[in-house]
């Protein structure tokens, strides 16, 4: 693949569509992250974070990888000192967006292990969320979009970067790309695997 087709570029609210549809594949259970009873209503929900400032998926914290003028990949970085408060207003607009009260509950507790075990290392850029279109895996967007981050957090002086993991395979990505496990375990039935990578 020639790089040159591939144009890594600031997001913004005309690649709102774009963006909710990838982001949307990096979770197992959506309608838990972003509520609604449909992948419609879940979507609509996200592209309501993706425009919202205060918000953990603001356009202003993602990079787009775009080929021949098809977004088809991107990246949220969000800063250590930013993640906590962004974090708890994307919790607040999303819990009203949550249909039964067991299903609020969940939501909760979920949203309150990740602050409390803390997703990101003090003083790293954090890695809020990474999808690439299946249409476009093997070209190396991903790792493309990694090198991106990195660059970035250098530039702006950040010790280093962290991200959570999905699951093994996932994990093994970002191994080769010389990111170490920090922690592993199971949280409230969900395995955690919180990677790093120090500069």
């Amino acid at each position: 693949m020639n790089n040159r087709n591939i144009n890594i570029r600031k997001g913004n609210y005309s690649d709102i569509d774009a963006i909710a549809n990838l982001i949307y594949f990096t979770e197992v259970n959506p309608g838990d992250v972003w509520g609604g009873e449909s992948k419609e209503e879940t979507l609509e929900n996200l592209k309501t974070l993706i425009k919202t400032k205060e918000s953990r998926y603001s356009t202003d914290y993602i990079t787009v990888a775009e080929l021949d003028n098809k977004v088809v990949g991107a990246i949220i970085l969000i800063p250590y000192d930013k993640l906590d408060k962004l974090s708890i207003e994307t919790c607040l607009k999303q819990f009203n967006t949550i249909e039964g009260i067991s299903e609020k509950v969940y939501y909760v507790i979920n949203s309150l292990k990740y602050l409390i075990f803390r997703e990101c290392r003090r003083g790293n850029l954090y890695i809020a969320n990474i999808a690439t279109s299946e249409s476009a895996r093997g070209l190396g967007i991903g790792k493309m979009l990694m090198m991106h981050a990195e660059k970035v957090a250098k530039r702006e002086e950040f010790e280093g970067i962290s991200l959570l993991a999905k699951n093994e395979k996932v994990s093994k990505f970002y191994e080769k790309l010389n990111y170490n496990k920090i922690f592993d375990r199971v949280l409230l039935g969900e395995r955690v695997i919180k990677m790093a990578k120090a500069f």
